[in-house]
């Protein structure tokens, strides 16, 4: 996936570098340096299907909070 299309992935499904870092547990600096890296196939995945949530009108935040708070039980 080219990097243009990862932001404009997590950017539809209202992220900015920094909150799709936190949320995947990496450094805000390995989402920028994607730009001259290329994007790893597993962010690429995780952007395209949360904008696919997003554009199908699906609660992300809703599921991420539920995730969250059932692995801080574990």
């Amino acid at each position: 996936m080219k990097y243009k299309r990862f932001k404009e992935n997590i950017n539809f499904a209202g992220y900015k570098n920094k909150e799709f870092a936190k949320l995947l547990g990496i450094s805000q600096q390995s989402i920028t340096n994607y730009s001259k890296k290329g994007v790893p196939r597993n962010s690429a995945l995780i952007s395209e299907l949360l904008a696919t949530l997003r554009y199908n009108g699906i609660d992300i935040d809703s599921i991420i909070k539920k995730y969250l708070d059932e692995s801080n039980t574990d």
